[in-house]
């Protein structure tokens, strides 16, 4: 058995050569030097060239000497490369974007092999599920964790629900939270005005952001995705919805089917009309913050955790919906067209099909197959620069331009007294309220770089305050009782509780 002391690699980055992988480089190398502890890192790519330009890139914005970065080729059709890569390191810090799911599925087999713990930044759902369900109990046998949505999407709505529930927690519990999400670019050499979006800009940040998570939603049952994994099937969820929602009837859970899109999807079968599953693409008066909000598709990732929690701890799950902050009709306007599109063509197999296929075609260049290629769009869009650039200048000059802003704000309702009732339910509706907010001031890449680091090295020092002691688990169920969320807190992504 190979002992994880021993390794020759803390981390190997693979997709180093990629916009986010870079920036985990970039700032895993600026945290080692903060950190004053030596730590070995490696970096992983197809290319032996493209990892040179990378790190190149990233010594000459550093100023620094990365001859000590190590550089492995990696080929996904050869099982014993992946193998031999993977017995190196401590943790794999997967930043690849266009993996598909044979490749990443080959990737997680070898760090269950050479008991090698795996953070990867991809959310895709079919991934998630392949993982969930069929390697779970192998890398929980291992010892391994291998866990998924490490990104500037998920993570931090993931860890702020659960922030959120453990302000209930254990007195009393929570029952629902709305979500809202907004976002602004922030001029990095003045803070204090910050520029307001245009109405190409706000559609830059909705795709960027939010239409891939939906559309992929709506593709998680799609039987062309998932047909050589006979193991996922269409009740894969029904045995633990019916489990959770079952313990109060003030719990109605929310499933990954629960978002907007899902729920046109299934209209039929919860009696909505294509009219009323059309209005729901409207916009209404938010109260809560006083501007206009547009629902959008409720995060997987905090319904799998919702899962985990009840039946690791049999907490009830959260009622959970997302809403998109907007504050200029013009961008409500095209906002609106663009899910009513997206609707009609999620509502018939040709049309999912060739969205599915042609994506880049069926939305006019808004949709890809190619993560990357978003990242590529967001951050020319941000930054100006282009990703495959080979000149330091591109890299250098990121750090100057303007940024993304984001901001999240959760309202969460529930009870401040346990349930009087023998069987757990409570007999009367919510009678508390707390709120949540979230932000963070730089692009997506930054953030999501962020989270792959702060995670790596709370599993390599916190590991033993995890559960199961392995496991393919997400972000908020993994992390709970580790210090990941003060971490985040303390490097620029801000959680804080609203007394109002």
């Amino acid at each position: 058995m190979i002992i994880m002391s021993e390794r020759e690699f803390d981390f190997i980055i693979f997709g180093a050569n990629g916009n986010t992988g870079k920036h985990v480089l970039r700032n895993l190398v600026k945290w080692l030097e903060l950190e004053k502890k030596p730590r070995w890192i490696a970096i992983a790519g197809h290319h032996k060239s493209q990892l040179k330009v990378a790190l190149t890139q990233v010594a000459i914005q550093m100023d620094r000497n990365l001859n000590d970065v190590s550089l492995i080729v990696v080929d996904f059709n050869d099982e014993s490369n992946l193998t031999t890569i993977c017995a190196r390191s401590k943790v794999i810090l997967n930043a690849y974007g266009q993996l598909n799911l044979l490749e990443r599925e080959k990737l997680a087999k070898a760090c269950i092999e050479k008991r090698t713990h795996m953070l990867d930044m991809t959310d895709e759902p079919d991934y998630l599920d392949l993982l969930q369900l069929k390697y779970h109990e192998a890398a929980k046998a291992s010892g391994v964790y291998l866990i998924t949505s490490i990104n500037s999407n998920c993570v931090p709505i993931d860890l702020g629900v659960d922030y959120l529930k453990q302000q209930f927690l254990p007195a009393g519990r929570l029952h629902s939270t709305e979500s809202y999400l907004s976002f602004q670019l922030t001029n990095q050499l003045n803070h204090h005005h910050p520029q307001q979006l245009s109405r190409s800009q706000t559609l830059q940040h909705f795709n960027s952001n939010l239409i891939k998570s939906i559309v992929s939603s709506n593709f998680r049952r799609d039987i062309n995705n998932i047909s050589k994994y006979g193991e996922i099937n269409n009740n894969d969820d029904s045995n633990d919805n019916n489990s959770i929602s079952s313990h109060s009837p003030w719990i109605s859970s929310s499933s990954p089917s629960s978002g907007l899109f899902s729920s046109l999807l299934s209209f039929k079968s919860i009696n909505r009309s294509p009219t009323q599953s059309l209005i729901k693409c409207f916009p209404r008066k938010n109260k809560e913050l006083s501007s206009w909000s547009i629902p959008i598709n409720s995060d997987n990732i905090v319904w799998k955790s919702q899962q985990w929690f009840y039946q690791a701890y049999r907490e009830p799950a959260t009622r959970f919906n997302q809403h998109l902050i907007v504050s200029q009709w013009p961008q409500i306007i095209l906002i609106v067209f663009i899910l009513i599109y997206l609707t009609l063509l999620t509502w018939f197999t040709f049309s999912r099909k060739l969205l599915n296929v042609y994506p880049s075609i069926m939305t006019l260049g808004y949709l890809s197959n190619s993560k990357d290629t978003e990242e590529k769009q967001i951050n020319g869009f941000i930054h100006g620069d282009d990703d495959n650039s080979s000149s330091s200048s591109s890299l250098s000059s990121s750090s100057s331009s303007s940024s993304s802003s984001f901001s999240i704000h959760l309202v969460g309702n529930g009870w401040d007294s346990p349930s009087d009732s023998s069987d757990g339910q409570y007999k009367f509706p919510p009678n508390k309220t707390m709120r949540v907010s979230i932000s963070g001031c730089k692009s997506d890449s930054e953030i999501t770089s962020l989270i792959l680091i702060q995670s790596g090295l709370t599993l390599l020092e916190e590991s033993s305050s995890m559960p199961y002691k392995g496991g393919c688990l997400t972000p908020a169920f993994a992390f709970r009782y580790t210090s990941l969320r003060d971490r985040l807190n303390q490097r620029g992504l801000e959680f804080k509780i609203l007394h109002h």
